[in-house]
């Protein structure tokens, strides 16, 4: 469920839904970016990206891959503008979202 909750004086507290899926639907997707072969100022960005994009909507796990490591660093709101400024970054399949 994604919503707000509404508080006011006079009135109890209500809770607006504005999404409700079903949790057999939800497969939560997670961001990869093999950083294996990235310079230190790709990796700069990488992190200041991350920083940038974190928050309170955060709907996306981040990990880095060095060789066949993979390592969580994080999460951010993600959608295809941002995913389009992490293939800016990096190469394009080096930047990679599964289920």
């Amino acid at each position: 469920v994604d919503g707000r909750l509404s508080i006011r004086d006079d009135e109890a507290c209500t809770i607006i839904a504005n999404d409700i899926k079903e949790l057999a639907e939800q497969k939560q997707k997670q961001l990869i970016i093999d950083i294996t072969n990235a310079s230190e100022e790709q990796k700069a960005k990488l992190r200041g990206a991350i920083r940038f994009f974190n928050g309170d909507r955060n709907n996306m796990p981040v990990a880095v891959k060095v060789n066949e490591e993979i390592k969580p660093c994080g999460a951010i709101l993600c959608n295809e503008d941002i995913l389009q400024i992490f293939r800016d970054i990096f190469a394009k399949d080096s930047v990679i979202v599964i289920q």
